[in-house]
């Protein structure tokens, strides 16, 4: 019985020792290439962890391995071994392709246009993307008309005995804007965009339970957003923002509403209509760097607007457990340092997957988000109402050089009217309600 035992004990280590002996340079090498000939990508990722779970790492094995997961669609995953390859080979073309595509189709566009600039004129033609500037132009409209208007015009605001009562509900916004991506260098990109807004508002000023006065308003304003990117290579990005908003919102003080005439100092009147100019500025910077399947981006943003001046920081985190964009999971927190608000804290989750050539996605906020900066620096504002939550989904159809997109969010609100007593004391009190957005765009690439 010993000398049996004895004899498994050997054929045990024998086994494991004849594997070992198996996995060198010499045979990996043959192995990897001749699977690699067979596009047996399993195998080539299989037999290439092994080999690097006993310490075989070669230049040709990180190829085969990064060029196995692209063709599985693991692009994250390929990148960091092609990546690795080039450090090795600054000047193989073939990784550089690939390393292209790989950033490319995980929507890493500025690293994939870094790897473009470096290559040669021969490989440049396989891909044939244009030698401008400017690289791609986005064109899109959106809109979201206000359903509960009309109930909410209609809805008793005297309450607790109060004598007269006003709010200011926003009809509908209509939003148009144009986007343009330049590669100002190699490695420097510049993405801005113009837009201009339309608001439309009822100011409801109620003095009886049957007399309503109701006023229609409006909000115009431009806006300029830019943002340059430089590509640090290892896969961080630096980024620095910068948005200016001007515009001008009809008056809505009590004087007007009294006599209609009234206008105050640094105020200015068109066609009888009295307006109030204003303008904000928000900069900002953050980092990216790309780890496996997680991108991590903190980021700090400062906003001034007429009223005051914000600091925010917060950081972003993007999760893609298939370690491809097939699906991802968004994760984004922010903080206003000055705010003396009970919710200076916001976040957001975003998910999306792609089933072909059409996307799916998702996202919710959470927190009061009236005047407040995300994703590099654009912000929500303006608005007569505050912002709790946003949900929907969207559906983007690519081609080869455009791509069509519709999306449909909905959002609730809150809104806050005052209560005016006969001893002059105000009480303000707060209703809500829910608005649709609907957007639709189209994007070229140059």
């Amino acid at each position: 019985m010993a000398k049996k035992g004895i004899i498994i004990i050997i054929l045990f280590f024998g086994f494991f020792t004849s594997k070992s002996q198996t996995l060198n340079y010499l045979s990996v090498d043959k192995q990897t290439y001749e699977k690699y000939l067979a596009q047996d990508w399993k195998g080539v990722i299989e037999l290439g962890k092994e080999s690097k779970k006993a310490g075989i790492d070669f230049y040709y094995l990180n190829v085969r391995m990064g060029v196995a997961y692209f063709e599985q669609g693991k692009y994250l995953l390929s990148i960091l071994l092609l990546e690795k390859a080039i450090e090795t080979n600054p000047d193989d073309e073939f990784v550089k392709l690939y390393l292209y595509y790989d950033y490319l189709y995980s929507g890493l566009e500025n690293q994939s246009l870094t790897v473009y600039s470096s290559m040669k004129p021969k490989t440049k033609n396989e891909i044939k993307i244009t030698s401008k500037k400017l690289k791609d132009l986005e064109l899109s409209i959106s809109t979201s008309p206000n359903s509960s208007l009309l109930t909410l015009e209609n809805t008793n605001y005297l309450e607790n005995d109060a004598i007269i009562a006003y709010s200011y509900i926003e009809k509908n916004t209509t939003n148009a804007q144009i986007g343009l991506n330049y590669q100002l260098k190699n490695n420097i990109f510049l993405f801005h965009d113009f837009s201009l807004l339309k608001s439309s508002y009822s100011f409801v000023k109620q003095s009886t339970i049957q007399d309503n006065l109701l006023l229609d308003m409006s909000l115009t304003q431009l806006k300029y957003y830019g943002k340059f990117s430089i590509d640090l290579r290892k896969n961080f990005i630096f980024s620095a923002n910068y948005n200016l908003v001007a515009g001008y919102i009809q008056d809505i003080s009590e004087q007007l509403l009294y006599d209609g005439t009234t206008v105050n100092f640094g105020r200015w009147a068109s066609s009888g209509v009295v307006n109030v100019p204003f303008s904000q500025l928000s900069m900002g910077i953050s980092v990216s760097k790309q780890f496996k399947i997680l991108n991590i981006k903190p980021h700090i943003d400062l906003l001034k607007t007429y009223e005051n001046l914000n600091i925010y920081s917060g950081l972003d985190l993007i999760i893609s457990p298939l370690a491809n964009s097939d699906l991802y999971f968004k994760i984004s927190s922010s903080y206003n340092f000055l705010s003396e608000e009970d919710l200076p804290l916001v976040a957001s989750g975003e998910a999306g997957f792609r089933l072909w050539k059409v996307y799916l996605y998702g996202f919710y906020y959470y927190g009061n988000i009236h005047n407040f900066v995300e994703n590099d620096g654009y912000f929500l504002y303006n608005s007569s109402e505050t912002q709790n939550n946003l949900f929907g989904g969207g559906i983007t159809f690519p081609t080869k050089n455009k791509s069509f997109y519709i999306s449909v969010n909905q959002s609730n609100y809150d809104y806050t009217y005052t209560n005016v007593f006969s001893d002059q004391t105000e009480i303000q009190n707060t209703k809500s309600f829910t608005k649709l957005f609907f957007k639709g765009g189209i994007k070229w690439k140059f």
